[in-house]
This record gives C-alpha cells, sequence and structure tokens, in this order.
C-alpha cells in the first residue's frame, strides 16, 4: 500500500472511528432518555425519508467518484463532471422535494408528520453534498476533519439538550443539521481544485447511462436495508423498529470501521482499471481480504459471545430482545465486508451490471422471506435478522462468481483459514470464561479483554501478516 493510499486510509478511519465512538457515547444516553419507543419512531421516519434520498441522489455518488478518479489528472475534466453531477443532483432534489410535501400531508401520516417536517433539513443537507468530489480525487483529509468536528459538536448538543422522551423532536433537528453543516464546511476547500465552466460547455445526458446504472442497485439496497424497519413498523409495531435499529446500530457503526478501507479503495481501483494495472489491483484486493477477515472475525465471534452482557450494560433496561439480535446480525461482520469489498472492485472495473443483478436478488430474497417470517412465523424483529443475513450472502456469492478475471476468487476463501483457527480459539476461551460468576460489567470486561488476547496471540504464533505489520509501525513509533 503505498503512501498516499495510508494517509488517505488513516483520515477515512479517523473519522470513521469517530462514527463508532460518538454513539458509543450518545446510544447508551439517548436509549434511557427517549425510549425504545422513541427510538422506533426516528428510525420508521428516517428510513422513509432514505427512500426520498435514494430517488434524490440517484447513482451520482459512487459513479461521480469512479469517473474524477479516472480523470483526476485534468483539472478541466474534473470541473466539468462536477458541475454536471451537481446540477442533476440539485435539479432531483428540487423534483423529490414536491412528492416530498406531498407525502407528509397525507393524513395516514398524521402522528409522525412533525418528525417529517423536521427531516425537510435533510433536502438541503443533500444539495450542499460535495463530498464524491474529494474522494474521487482521493483527498480524504477535507471530508474527514470537517466532518470530524461537526459530529463532536453535535454530539455535545445532544447530551446537553435532549433530557427527555418529548425531546425527540429536538434530537431529530440535531441530527439533520449535523449533516447539513457538515457538508456546508467542504465548500470552502473547493478553491483550486475545480475551474470555473461556461454553463454551454456542460452536457448533463452523457452521465444518464453510467448514474440509472448505480441508481438501479441503490433501489435494491434500500429495500433490504431500510425497508427492513418499514416492513415491521406496518406490519408489527414501531417497538419492534427500536429493538432492531438499536442491534442493527451497533452492527453498522462497527462495520463502518471494516468498509472505510473500501472507501479509499474505489477510486484506486477505478484508476487502476483505466490503466489497465490488474497486478497491482489484485494485490490491492488480496491485502484488503485480509484486512476484511483480521478485522470481521473476532468481532463477529466477540459479538456473539458477549452480546447478553453488552445489552443490559450498554442500553440499560428495557432492551432485552436486542441481544439476540445482535447474535443474528454479528454474521454480517464478515458477510457484509466482503460484500462491500467485491462490489467495490465491481464498480470500478464497470460491472454495475453484476453489482445491479446481485442487490436485486438479494432484495427480493430478502422482502419475500420478510413476509414469511413476519406473516407466516410471526418471528418480527428475529425474523427480519435472519431475512437480512441471508440476503446479505446472497449478493456475496453473486458478486464473488462474477468478479473481472484478473482477481483470484480463491482468495476469498484461502485467506479465512488462520483467522477462523485463531476465532476458533477466542470463542472456546469466551465460553469457558462464562462459567466463572460474574456481574454483567465484570463478564464484560473480561470476555473483551481475555478475547483480544487469545485471538491476537494465536495471529502472532502463526505469523500473520496483519499483526507483523501493526507489531513493526509500533516498534518504528517507538524507536522514533
Amino acid at each position: 500500500m503505498d503512501s498516499r493510499l495510508k494517509k488517505n486510509y488513516v483520515y477515512n478511519l479517523l473519522s470513521q472511528l469517530l462514527t463508532i465512538i460518538i454513539p458509543v457515547i450518545t446510544t447508551p444516553y439517548v436509549s434511557r432518555v427517549l425510549g425504545a419507543q422513541a427510538i422506533g419512531d426516528f428510525g420508521y421516519t428516517t428510513g422513509i425519508v432514505s427512500y426520498f434520498c435514494m430517488v434524490a441522489m440517484l447513482g451520482t455518488a459512487n459513479y461521480a467518484q469512479r469517473e474524477i478518479a479516472r480523470r483526476h489528472k485534468s483539472k478541466n475534466e474534473v470541473s466539468c463532471i462536477f458541475f454536471e453531477i451537481l446540477s442533476i443532483r440539485i435539479v432531483m432534489i428540487l423534483i423529490v422535494f414536491v412528492f416530498y410535501l406531498v407525502f407528509i400531508n397525507l393524513p395516514s401520516w398524521k402522528h409522525y408528520r412533525i418528525l417529517f417536517s423536521m427531516q425537510v433539513i435533510s433536502f438541503v443537507a443533500w444539495g450542499f453534498d460535495i463530498s464524491w468530489l474529494f474522494q474521487g480525487l482521493e483527498q480524504f483529509k477535507v471530508t474527514a476533519l470537517r466532518n470530524s468536528i461537526v459530529k463532536i459538536i453535535s454530539t455535545v448538543l445532544i447530551l446537553t439538550l435532549v433530557k427527555k422522551e418529548s425531546d425527540l423532536v429536538l434530537y431529530t433537528i440535531i441530527y439533520c443539521l449535523s449533516d447539513l453543516i457538515g457538508n456546508i464546511t467542504m465548500w470552502p476547500s473547493l478553491k483550486g481544485k475545480i475551474n470555473r465552466v461556461r454553463f454551454s460547455q456542460l452536457n448533463l445526458f452523457r452521465h444518464s447511462k453510467g448514474v440509472w446504472e448505480l441508481f438501479i442497485p441503490n433501489i435494491a439496497l434500500q429495500l433490504y436495508t431500510v425497508f427492513d424497519k418499514t416492513m415491521l413498523g406496518s406490519l408489527v409495531d414501531t417497538l419492534q423498529v427500536g429493538y432492531y435499529s438499536q442491534a442493527e446500530k451497533i452492527i453498522k457503526i462497527i462495520l463502518v470501521a471494516i468498509s472505510s478501507l473500501f472507501t479509499v479503495l474505489l477510486p484506486r481501483f477505478s484508476y487502476l482499471s483505466d490503466q489497465h494495472g490488474d497486478t497491482e489491483a489484485n494485490s490491492y484486493f488480496v491485502s484488503a481480504i485480509k484486512y476484511t477477515y483480521f478485522m470481521a472475525v473476532p468481532l463477529t465471534i466477540g459479538c456473539i459471545c458477549v452480546s447478553d452482557y453488552f445489552v443490559p450494560v450498554f442500553f440499560g433496561p428495557g432492551y432485552d430482545e436486542v441481544s439476540p439480535l445482535m447474535k443474528i446480525l454479528a454474521i454480517l461482520f464478515i458477510v457484509m465486508s466482503i460484500e462491500k469489498l467485491l462490489g467495490t472492485v465491481l464498480i470500478a472495473y464497470s460491472k454495475q451490471n453484476i453489482y445491479t443483478t446481485s442487490v436485486v436478488i438479494a432484495s427480493i430474497v430478502n422482502v419475500t422471506l420478510n413476509l414469511i417470517f413476519i406473516l407466516v412465523f410471526q418471528l418480527d424483529a428475529i425474523g427480519v435478522a435472519i431475512a437480512s443475513v441471508i440476503a446479505e450472502f446472497v449478493a456475496m456469492l453473486v458478486q464473488l462468481f462474477n468478479l473481472p478475471t484478473c482477481f483470484h476468487k480463491s482468495n476469498v476463501l484461502v485467506q479465512l483459514k488462520k483467522y477462523a483457527i485463531a476465532g476458533t480459539g477466542m470463542a472456546f476461551a469466551l465460553m469457558i470464561i462464562k462459567i466463572v460468576p460474574m456481574g454483567l460489567v465484570g463478564h464484560l470486561t473480561i470476555s473483551v479483554l481475555l478475547g483480544a488476547t487469545v485471538y491476537f496471540g494465536l495471529l502472532i504464533i502463526t505469523k500473520d501478516d496483519m499483526v507483523s505489520n501493526v507489531m513493526e509501525c509500533i516498534t518504528t513509533k517507538l524507536r522514533r
């Protein structure tokens, strides 16, 4: 991994770590102050708003990032792409906003109208989002540092202003405003990155095919990442949405740490695909797989083994149903991480049709299983969790079997062996420690420390590349 890629990864990782740390601080507080019902209402409404976001954004983010990465050596071309994509996004936001105003004023949404009204702020935030430009230019420092500051400020506001269940509206406003302010703060960094372009030079329609090809998978992704909560709220109740949202939140925020590398790799893979750098691309691919298993395997096993202690300590009373959900969704640490890596490769190599096929098939599987598990077996949130895991696994398999030929598919399975052995040792140690009588906090603390020690200890014994690299970096820093 070259120095520029390492720097981008570090900047992106630091930003994503805040995405993990902040919920660790706010979630226990908010879950106790607002309660499961209010959190369910918030998750239900934000899920619906995300559908409008999906339509407004089309497939512009990944598409623009890829195209800018391929043309980053030409400032004029980058400038044209920037203004063209920005124009497409603004036009779509205005159109979608009109439909949104009609939607929230329908009688059936009267109970949630205030929350929906507050989330109008999100439409403005989407218009100011230009993170895709800096990511395409492989300048992750801009988005990382500015968004980190905004996240810290929003955390302080939540902890100081949100005091009771009726503050759900205030919590929603802070949540939406943080996105808006974060996006606005990126605009001053545009100076020097793009040139002025005459309107006559712009051709919005040349992007229609590429944007549309990435829009279709976005629709499918929404069906099995957000539609879960919508179906739960509509077919069961928003209390079940509250339980599911909390379990999913823990999984998703930790997944961010793993997938932060893939965000950095998309522009690099895009550039290499254009330059026919297949050997270098495959090298990055293998390193990314090792990194994924190195992180995802212990997280999966740890989550399954300690969720019974973690949930009551972290969320407080009234969230017992979150624990079994976390155990099921923990499998996504491995499945979704590999899937995101494969999806990054497919998008970078203009294999959108394969990517689209995978998520469409997965969405059909997900919705079908949701209906069966909820209506027939009445499993509620448990059924939705199982359906999500199966759907993601299906998407992963479709993507794996259709990778570009320059990537060695066998690495996905071969590289797992060493980490699976270390993970098995970790699981055995955690099962033994359960026998020892201790309080919840004691069990949680000892389990985390013991699990990490056993896992990394076994990797050190087997001389794993990832651990060796980490140890080398630490040793180098200490010598300095």
